[in-house]
C-alpha cells in the first residue's frame, strides 16, 4: 500500500507525525493517515450495527416509553461495546493515532461528506453543525460520529442547505463557539430561517420565485428531525397556501406577515382574534373563479385551519373566533374532517356524550365553544348545508357505531326533539342524525324475506336482552308516528326511503320513456292508453297510430314500444294476462301491422313483446326486481335503435340490418382474435414471449419468456418448445424480451365472440372501462334481439366459434357488464338502470353522428364521441343523474296521475319545494347518505377517469395493483421467519434432519420445551405469521422460474417439516423460492411503474426526488433536486428493514378527507379528496420502501441455507478469504491434545464413544462454520484477538455459547489466527466418519494405470523428497478435504485434477508447491475415483 504512488508519495514524506499527512483522495486533502479506507471500513460494520439495535429494541425493558428509544445508559453501554468490537476488527486502525488525532478524523470525515454527499462544499457549516447536534466532546468519537450519520444523515444534510440559506447562522460558524449546545438546535434553526423568509416576504416584489424559495424552505425543515411546529413556522405554510392560490395579492401576504410584529411581547399569539378574522376576510373577498383555482382555495383554506387548530391553545379566545367564523357561512368542500377533529379535541379536554346531547341538551352548552357553534347553526336555518355536514358527521362517526340495543332507550328523547317547541339547533340536528340511523338499523332487524310480511325482529339477541322490549318500542313507535308534526312527515318518509336504498323498487324501472321531447307523446299516450285499457275504448288511440304513420315521428314510436313495455309486458312479472289484455294487444297488433311506415324490425318486436316471445325480454311472475331492470334498459335500447332509420346510427344498422354487418368494424369488438388469447395470457402470467414454428405456427411462452417444454405443434407435427432455455431446431423466437404491455391489434372485420370477463379495468382500445360496459352491454342487447336464430349464429360465428347458442352468449354478456357496473360505478341497481335510460335518453336527444364504420379508424372515433357525448357527462355523478331522470318521470307521471305520486317524489326527493317546506321538514337533513368505501373512491376516480388519471397517476397504478398490494404484506413476516431459522440453525441442521423435524420440535428444542417463556412465544408468534402468510399466497403461485409446481402444493402448521422454510432452488425449497420470486415481483413491478410516472405530475411521490433515495454514493444532491427522475433505493433482502417492504392493508381512515353531498337528493354522492388520499398512499405504499435486487451472478433473492457440512456449496473460497483478512498459522502443539479431549472426551459417560465423539466434532464444526461467515462479514484483520473474546463480543454470535464443547473449546485460549487450522482439525475428525457414506458414484474402482499414476505421484518410498513428489498424508488429506467439501453428483465424471489443482479451495497446506500439484496429480483420476483412490493411499500409508 505505501509504495502505491495513487496513495502516497514516499519521497516526500515528513517525518511522522499525527498532522503531518496530506493524502489526496479524489481531489481532497486530508489530514489523518488513511482516513477515507478507515471510514469505508467502519461503515461496513453499519449492517452489524441495525441488526444489534434492533435486537436491543425487541426488550421493551430497554425502551423509554415516553420517547420510544433505548434508555440512555443501553444506548451508551452497547456504544461502548460497538467502539471496542470495531477497533479490535479494524488491525490498523487499533494500531493507528486516531485517539489522539481524533480531531483530524472529524474534519476529514467532515470533508467526505461534503465532497460526496451534497453540492454544498462548507466544511466548517457542517462541522457547526455536527458538533450542535452531536456534542463537542462526542464528534471525536468517531464511531459514535458513524453511528450519528448512520441514522441522521438526511436530516443533517437538510439543516445543512437551511443553514446555507440563512446568514446569521453562517456567520456565527466563524465565532466563537464556545456556547454550543446540542439541545434545541433543530428549534433554532427552524426558528432563524422562518425569520428569515418572512423578511424576505416583505421585501420581496416577485412572487413566483419567492414561492419557489419557500418551498423549499418548508420541505427542508419537514426533513429536519425534532422541531416543535411553532407559531411562526404554521404561518409561513399558510403565506405559501395562500401564495399557491394565485388570487391572494402577495401585499396581502405581507399585511398578514405583519400582524406578527404588532404583538406587544413575543409570548403573545400570532394566532390571535383579530389575525383568525383577518384571514377569513381575505377568503371571503375572493371572486368567483374556475374550478382548478377553487380547488387551490380550498386546500388553503382547509391548511389554515388545521394549523390553527394544532397551534391555538383549546381555551384561547382566538379558537372561538375561529369557530364563529368557520361556522357562520356555508362549508367549504371536503371540511367534514375539521369538524371531526374539533369533535375529537372537545371531547378529549372535556369529554362530553351525543346521547346525553338528547337527554339533556343544555349540558352541551356549558361548553362556550358549543355554544358559538350551536349560535351559528341556529342564526342560519336547520336546512342548511352547514346543518347537513354536522348531521352527516354526527350519524356516521358516532350513532353508526351503536346497534338497536344500545340506540332504543334513546329513541324517545330524540323523537320528541323533532316536534318540541324549544329544541335547540345542535339537539335538532343531532336528533335527526340519531334518528336516521335508528331506522337503519330497525329494519336491519326487521326486514323479513318480503317486506308485505308483518314487522318481526330477527335477532334472539334482541329478544333475550332484559332490557330491550321490542313491543313496548313497536307501541311508542307507532304513537309517535301518529302525530302531525313536519319532522315526524319527514321521519315517516325515511323509513320508506331506507327501504327504497334497500333495492326495493316503486316501478321507477318501468318508466323508461319519459323525459323532455318524449313526455308529451307519452302523456298522450298515456291518457290513451288507460281509456282503451279501462273502458275498450279505442277511437282516442286512432290519432297516437296517424302519429306512428309519420316516418320523422321518432318520439311517439318510442313512446308507443315504452308504453307496451311498461303498462302491458311488464304486468307479466306480478301476474297472468287476462282477457282483457289479450284483448288490447289484440287491438295493437292489428293497428300496427297496417303502418306500413313502421321497419319490419319494429313491427316484429311489438309482436313479439306482445306474445311474450322476445326471449330476451321474457316476463313471468318469478322474473326478479334486478333481471326485471335489466329488461327495462334492454327494451329501451331495442324500442330506441328500432325506431330510428337505419342509417341513423351504427346501433341502428345493427339491430335492423344484422345479416348484413359481418363486412363492418363492430363496436366495442376486440381488435382481432389474437388479442383475446393474448389479452388472456397476459392477464395471468404477466408476461409472455412469442415464438415461430417453421411452419408458420405462432405459439407463447409465459415468464421469463426461455424454451423450457417441448410439444407437437398441431400444424405441421414437428417439436416446438425447447428444453433449459434452448428452443427446438426450426423455432423462432419472435419478441427480444418479454411483452409487458398491449401489442398493436390488426383489427379483424365482423363480430369476435370472447368470453365474459369480470376485470373492472377490462376495455379495448381507447373506451374508458365504464363507457366500454356500457356500450358492450347495448350491442349484446341489440344482437340478442335477433337471439335465437340463425341470423345472429352466423353473426356472432364470423371469426371464431365461441358463442354456440346466441341468446345464453348475449344473456350472459349483458348480465356480466351489468354486474360490473355495479361496482365500477358504486351505484344500486335501481341507479343504473335511470343512468342507462338517461344515457339513452341523451341519444334520442342528440343523436350520435351517422357513420358505416368501415374502417378501424371510424369505429374508434364513434367509440371515443360515445364516451365523451353520453357517458362521461352523466357518470361524472351517478345520483344526480338518476335522481334528475326520476324528475322527469315523476312530472310525466304526474300529468296523468295527478297527486298519486307526491308521496313517491318526497321519497325519492324529486319533489319541488318551496322556502317553507324547506324550513319545516328539512329534507336536506333528512337525505340518505352514501357508504364512504373503497368501491366508492373507485367509482369517483372512474367517474372522470381522463381528468383524475392526469392529475393524480398514482391513483391510477395503486388501483390497478390493488387486489395484489394486499399480497404483498405477507412478504415480511416470510423473509423475517426464513432468517430467524436460517440465523439459528445455519450449519447445524443436516439435509436429512430437516427433512424429519417439524416446526414444533424447532420451537421445542430451541425453547428447551417451553422453559425458555420469551424464546418460545417469540417463536410461536413469528412463526405464526410465517403460516398464515405461506397459506394465504400459496394457492395463487403455480410455477417458479418456468417449472410448474409439484402438486399438491403443502399448506404450512407445527407439524410441516421444517425444510419447507430452508431457502433452495429445488426439492422442497422450491415453494419458498416461487412465494419469494412472486412477492417481491408484485413489490418491484409496482415500484417500478411508479417511476413511469412523469414528475410534476404527482405531488403524493415528490419526496422520490430526494437525495435520500440514491444508491450511488457521490451522486450530487443539487443535481439530485434538479433532476426530472425519481429514485427508489435498491437494495439485497439482507440489507433491508421491516418498513422497507410493502405492509398494505386496505384502511378506510385513507378515505377520512371525504365528504357527502350536502345538497336534497344527493346524499348518496360522495366527494373524495384524491390529493391528500393519493399523498396518504403514496407514502403508505413508497416511502422508504426498496426495489429488491437478485444475488450477483444469480435469480436467487436470498442466499441457500447452509446445511451443516455444506459450507462450500455456498462459499467455495470462503478459507482464502479469511487466510487474506488474517494471515494463518498453525495451532501450538501444546494446545493439540487439549483440543482434541474437548471433542474426544466431553461426553466420556456415555456408552458409545466412536459415535457420541462425531457428533460432538460434528456441532464444534457447525459452530466453527458459522464463526468462519462471521469472521468474513466482519473483515476483522486482527489475528491476535482470542476466538473467545470475538465470540464474547457479537450477539449474532451468543448462540454458539449454548453448545457446551464449543465453550469448553474456547478455553483452550486460540487466537484467530489459529482459526482455519482448528476448522481444518475438527473437519479431519469429522471427515473420517462421513466419508465413508458417500453416493456409490465416487466410489468407482481405480485401474492399475490409474494406481500406477498414483504411484508416480506420490513418494511412498521418497517421502523426504518433497520437491519432486506429493507426501502420501497430504496427498490424502487433500482427497478427503474435497470429498468433504465440495461433492457434486452432476460432475462425477468430471476430471479431478480441475478442482483439486485450483488454489483457491485451499485444499493443500500453504508450504506446498502448486507448480509440484500441477505436475504431479494424475491426470486419469475422475472424481468418481475419489473414494477409491483415497482407500488406496491410505492403505499403502499404513503398510509403510
Amino acid at each position: 500500500m505505501f509504495m502505491d504512488n495513487n496513495i502516497v508519495d514516499i519521497d516526500i514524506l515528513p517525518e511522522p507525525k499525527p498532522d503531518g499527512y496530506t493524502i489526496s483522495v479524489s481531489g481532497l486533502n486530508l489530514q489523518f493517515p488513511f482516513s477515507f479506507y478507515f471510514m469505508k471500513q467502519i461503515d461496513n460494520f453499519k449492517t452489524l450495527y441495525e441488526e444489534e439495535i434492533s435486537s436491543l429494541r425487541e426488550d421493551m425493558e430497554n425502551i423509554d416509553l415516553s420517547t420510544g428509544k433505548l434508555l440512555e445508559h443501553i444506548y451508551e453501554d452497547y456504544i461502548k461495546s460497538f467502539t471496542n468490537k470495531v477497533f479490535n476488527s479494524i488491525t490498523l486502525l487499533r494500531t493507528s493515532p486516531l485517539e489522539q488525532a481524533s480531531d483530524l478524523y472529524f474534519k476529514d470525515f467532515v470533508s467526505i461528506i461534503c465532497n460526496s454527499e451534497t453540492s454544498l462544499k462548507n466544511i466548517s457549516v457542517l462541522s457547526y453543525i455536527l458538533k450542535c447536534k452531536l456534542g463537542k466532546e462526542e464528534i471525536l468519537n468517531p464511531i459514535l460520529l458513524h453511528t450519528f450519520w448512520w441514522e441522521h444523515a438526511n436530516s443533517t444534510l437538510a439543516a445543512f442547505q437551511l443553514v446555507h440559506m440563512c446568514p446569521n447562522i453562517v456567520n456565527q460558524v466563524y465565532m466563537d463557539d464556545a456556547d454550543l449546545t446540542n439541545e434545541n438546535f433543530d428549534d433554532y434553526l427552524v426558528d432563524e430561517v422562518t425569520n428569515m423568509m418572512f423578511r424576505k416576504i416583505i421585501k420581496s416584489q416577485e412572487t413566483i420565485e419567492l414561492q419557489r424559495e419557500i418551498k423549499k424552505v418548508l420541505n427542508l425543515c419537514e426533513k429536519v428531525s425534532g422541531f416543535t411546529r411553532t407559531e411562526s413556522f404554521q404561518l409561513l405554510q399558510i403565506c405559501y397556501d395562500l401564495l399557491s392560490t394565485e388570487l391572494i395579492t402577495l401585499d396581502t401576504i405581507k399585511e398578514i406577515i405583519k400582524t406578527r410584529e404588532t404583538r406587544e411581547t413575543d409570548d403573545d399569539e400570532i394566532f390571535s382574534a383579530r389575525f383568525i378574522h383577518d384571514v377569513f376576510e381575505i377568503f371571503r373577498n375572493i371572486e368567483t373563479v374556475e374550478a382548478e383555482q377553487e380547488n387551490k382555495i380550498t386546500f388553503a383554506k382547509q391548511s389554515f385551519v388545521m394549523k390553527s387548530l394544532e397551534i391555538i391553545p383549546f381555551e384561547s379566545p382566538s379558537r372561538l373566533e375561529l369557530y364563529r367564523n368557520l361556522f357562520l357561512e356555508d362549508p367549504f368542500p371536503l371540511m367534514g374532517k375539521i369538524i371531526k377533529s374539533i369533535f375529537e379535541e372537545e371531547n378529549k379536554n372535556e369529554p362530553f356524550n351525543f346521547f346525553t346531547w338528547l337527554v339533556n341538551p343544555e349540558e352541551m352548552l356549558y361548553s362556550l365553544r358549543f355554544e358559538i357553534i350551536n349560535e351559528c347553526l341556529e342564526n342560519g336555518n336547520y336546512d342548511s348545508l352547514m346543518a347537513a355536514l354536522f348531521c352527516d358527521i354526527i350519524q356516521t362517526t358516532y350513532f353508526a357505531q351503536y346497534d338497536l340495543i344500545k340506540l332504543s332507550p334513546y329513541f324517545r328523547y330524540a323523537i320528541e326533539a323533532l316536534y318540541a317547541r324549544n329544541t335547540r339547533g345542535l339537539q335538532k340536528i343531532t336528533a335527526i342524525a340519531f334518528m336516521k340511523e335508528f331506522v337503519h338499523r330497525f329494519w336491519d332487524e326487521t326486514i323479513q324475506v318480503t317486506i308485505f310480511q308483518s314487522i318481526e325482529f330477527n335477532s334472539l339477541n334482541l329478544m333475550e336482552t332484559d332490557d330491550f322490549d321490542p313491543n313496548q318500542m313497536l307501541n311508542h313507535l307507532n304513537y309517535f308516528m301518529e302525530q302531525s308534526y313536519p319532522l315526524i312527515h319527514s321521519l315517516k318518509i325515511y323509513f320508506i326511503r331506507d327501504l327504497r336504498n334497500r333495492e326495493y323498487s316503486m316501478d321507477d324501472s318501468k318508466n323508461f320513456a319519459r323525459a323532455k321531447q318524449m313526455l308529451c307523446h307519452y302523456s298522450d299516450m298515456e291518457n290513451c292508453f288507460s281509456i282503451l285499457y279501462s273502458y275498450n275504448n279505442r277511437d282516442q288511440f286512432n290519432q297516437i297510430f296517424k302519429a306512428l304513420k309519420r316516418k320523422e315521428s321518432i318520439n311517439a314510436r318510442i313512446s308507443f314500444m315504452g308504453i307496451i313495455l311498461n303498462r302491458l309486458h311488464a304486468i307479466r312479472a306480478t301476474k297472468d294476462w287476462a282477457h282483457v289484455e289479450n284483448q288490447v294487444a289484440g287491438f295493437l297488433n292489428e293497428k300496427i301491422e297496417q303502418i306500413s311506415s313502421l321497419s319490419i324490425i319494429y313491427r316484429q318486436i311489438i309482436t313479439k313483446i306482445t306474445t311474450n316471445q322476445c326471449p330476451l325480454l321474457y316476463l313471468n311472475i318469478d322474473t326478479s326486481n334486478s333481471d326485471l331492470l335489466i329488461k327495462s334498459v334492454v327494451g329501451h335500447v331495442i324500442a330506441l335503435h328500432s325506431s330510428l332509420p337505419a342509417d341513423a346510427s351504427p346501433l341502428a344498422n345493427l339491430l335492423q340490418n344484422l345479416n348484413y354487418c359481418n363486412g363492418l368494424y363492430i363496436l366495442t369488438c376486440p381488435s382481432d382474435v389474437e388479442s383475446i388469447i393474448l389479452s388472456a395470457v397476459f392477464q395471468k402470467n404477466g408476461q409472455f414471449t412469442r415464438y415461430q414454428c417453421k411452419c408458420g405456427y405462432v405459439y407463447l411462452i409465459g415468464d421469463c419468456g426461455q424454451a423450457n417444454g417441448r410439444g407437437k405443434c398441431p400444424e405441421c407435427g414437428n417439436m416446438i418448445g425447447g428444453e433449459n432455455h434452448v428452443s427446438e431446431a426450426g423455432n423462432t423466437r419472435l419478441d427480444n424480451a418479454p411483452i409487458r404491455k398491449t401489442l398493436v391489434a390488426k383489427d379483424d372485420k365482423g363480430y369476435i365472440a370472447e368470453a365474459e370477463n369480470e376485470d373492472i379495468n377490462h376495455s379495448v382500445r381507447n373506451l374508458p372501462p365504464a363507457s366500454y360496459r356500457i356500450l358492450h352491454l347495448f350491442i349484446h342487447s341489440i344482437i340478442g334481439a335477433w337471439a335465437p336464430s340463425g341470423t345472429a349464429n352466423t353473426f356472432l360465428q364470423k371469426n371464431n366459434n365461441v358463442a354456440s347458442d346466441s341468446l345464453a352468449y348475449c344473456t350472459r354478456h349483458i348480465k356480466n357488464d351489468w354486474k360490473v357496473l355495479l361496482k365500477i360505478l358504486n351505484c344500486r341497481e335501481e341507479s343504473l338502470a335511470l343512468l342507462l335510460h338517461a344515457i339513452l335518453d341523451r341519444m334520442t336527444m342528440n343523436p350520435p353522428k351517422d357513420l358505416t364504420l368501415k374502417t378501424p379508424g371510424e369505429r374508434e372515433e364513434w367509440e371515443a364521441k360515445f364516451a365523451q357525448n353520453y357517458v362521461s357527462p352523466l357518470i361524472k355523478s351517478v345520483t344526480n343523474t338518476a335522481n334528475q331522470f326520476r324528475a322527469k318521470l315523476d312530472i310525466a307521471l304526474a300529468k296523468t296521475q295527478g297527486n298519486s305520486n307526491i308521496i313517491e317524489g318526497e321519497v325519492n326527493q324529486t319533489l319541488p319545494m318551496d322556502r317553507k317546506y324547506k324550513l319545516e321538514h328539512l329534507p336536506r337533513l333528512w337525505r340518505s347518505i352514501g357508504t364512504i368505501s373503497f368501491q366508492g373512491f373507485r367509482a369517483y376516480y372512474n367517474s372522470d377517469i381522463e381528468k383524475h388519471e392526469t392529475y393524480f397517476p398514482f391513483i391510477s397504478i395503486f388501483f390497478r395493483y390493488s387486489d395484489k398490494l394486499e399480497k404483498i404484506k405477507y412478504l415480511w413476516p416470510i423473509v423475517n421467519f426464513v432468517q430467524i431459522i436460517s440465523s439459528r440453525l445455519g450449519y447445524r441442521l443436516s439435509r436429512e434432519s430437516a427433512q424429519e423435524k417439524t416446526f414444533q420440535k424447532f420451537i421445542n428444542e430451541e425453547s428447551n420445551n417451553g422453559e425458555s417463556e420469551e424464546i418460545f412465544k417469540y417463536l410461536t408468534s413469528n412463526f405464526n405469521d410465517f403460516a398464515k402468510a405461506w397459506n394465504e399466497v400459496i394457492n395463487d403461485i403455480d410455477q417458479f422460474q418456468c417449472h410448474e409446481l409439484p402438486k399438491p402444493k403443502p399448506d404450512i402448521n407445527l407439524r410441516s417439516r421444517i425444510s419447507l422454510a430452508l431457502v433452495e432452488p429445488k426439492d422442497s425449497g422450491v415453494y419458498l423460492s416461487a412465494i419469494l420470486e412472486y412477492l417481491i415481483g408484485l413489490q418491484n413491478n409496482f415500484l417500478q411503474e411508479v417511476l413511469t410516472i412523469s414528475t410534476g405530475h404527482s405531488k403524493a411521490i415528490k419526496f422520490l426526488e430526494e437525495s435520500y433515495f440514491i444508491q450511488e454514493t457521490g451522486t450530487d444532491i443539487t443535481s439530485a433536486e434538479s433532476s426530472t427522475r425519481f429514485y427508489i433505493q435498491s437494495l439485497g433482502i439482507n440489507q433491508t428493514k421491516q418498513n422497507n417492504f410493502i405492509n398494505y392493508e386496505w384502511d378506510e381512515n385513507i378515505l377520512q378527507y371525504s365528504d357527502r353531498n350536502l345538497e336534497t337528493g344527493r346524499g348518496q354522492d360522495v366527494i373524495y379528496d384524491l390529493q391528500k388520499i393519493e399523498m396518504d398512499l403514496a407514502h403508505r405504499l413508497v416511502f422508504e420502501k426498496v426495489h429488491i435486487n437478485t444475488l450477483n451472478d444469480s435469480q436467487a433473492y436470498m442466499e441457500p441455507f447452509p446445511y451443516h457440512m455444506e459450507l462450500f456449496q455456498g462459499h467455495m473460497r470462503i478459507l482464502g478469504d479469511i487466510k487474506t483478512l488474517i494471515p494463518q498459522y498453525k495451532i501450538p502443539s501444546d494446545k493439540i491434545p487439549l483440543i482434541m479431549g474437548v471433542t474426544n472426551n466431553s461426553y466420556r459417560y456415555q456408552t458409545h464413544d466412536y459415535s457420541l465423539s462425531y457428533d460432538n466434532s460434528s456441532e464444534l464444526l457447525s459452530s466453527l462454520e458459522i464463526l468462519l461467515c462471521f469472521v468474513k462479514r466482519t473483515s476483522v484483520g486482527n489475528g491476535e484477538t482470542q476466538i473467545a473474546e470475538y465470540v464474547n463480543q457479537w450477539m449474532k454470535l451468543s448462540i454458539l455459547l449454548d453448545n457446551k464443547s464449543f465453550n469448553d473449546l474456547l478455553g483452550a485460549g486460540l487466537c484467530l489466527k489459529h482459526l482455519i487450522a482448528l476448522y481444518e482439525l475438527i473437519e479431519d475428525q469429522v471427515a473420517n466418519s462421513v466419508i465413508q457414506y458417500i453416493d456409490e458414484k465416487f466410489k468407482t474402482e481405480i485401474t492399475d494405470q490409474v494406481k500406477q499414476e498414483i504411484d508416480l505421484a506420490v513418494g511412498f518410498e521418497r517421502v523426504s523428497d518433497t520437491e519432486r513428489y506429493i507426501k502420501p498424508e497430504i496427498f490424502a488429506t487433500a482427497l478427503k478435504r474435497f470429498m468433504q467439501r465440495f461433492l457434486d453428483p452432476n460432475r462425477h465424471e468430471h476430471p479431478l485434477n480441475v478442482y483439486i489443482t485450483d488454489e483457491g479451495l485451499n485444499l493443500w497446506p500453504a508450504h506446498i508447491s502448486m507448480e509440484l500439484i500441477d505436475d504431479k496429480f494424475p491426470d486419469s483420476l475422475l472424481v468418481c475415483h475419489i473414494y477409491e483412490a483415497y482407500l488406496y493411499v491410505s492403505s499403502k500409508i499404513e503398510v509403510k
